[in-house]
């Protein structure tokens, strides 16, 4: 079984990529574990296995490039994929060596924001 991890400082960012990858649990037997918190996920991936991170960009209170590095360190296998409404974080993101960005609008977080 593979592990996905998804964290953004956004509560409801988070519940809505878990929901959109839990689509697939059974498909590919795989289990998702969301995050709102940056301390929070890297004190899981200091305990646990896993193998791709949804990470957000900016965290509010770190930059999540940042502790993707951090997380790189020790796992250097993982597969991080960056997520953000911004297109401004490029050189962050491409300094941090991620395996993929994707664009929040692919999520429509924005229909989640004014429901």
């Amino acid at each position: 079984m593979h592990r996905i991890l998804v964290c953004d400082d956004e509560m409801e960012v988070t519940k809505r990529i878990v929901n959109i990858l839990n689509a697939y649990v059974d498909l590919y037997d795989i289990e998702i574990i969301g995050f709102c918190d940056g301390q929070e996920l890297l004190q899981y991936c200091r305990e646990n296995r896993f193998d791709v991170i949804y990470l957000d960009i900016d965290l509010g209170t770190c930059m999540g490039t940042d502790l993707g590095k951090r997380i790189k360190a020790f796992n250097p296998e993982v597969l991080i994929i960056y997520i953000s409404s911004h297109d401004n974080y490029y050189i962050h993101m491409v300094q941090a060596e991620p395996f993929r960005f994707i664009h929040k609008d692919i999520f429509d977080i924005g229909k989640v924001d004014k429901e």
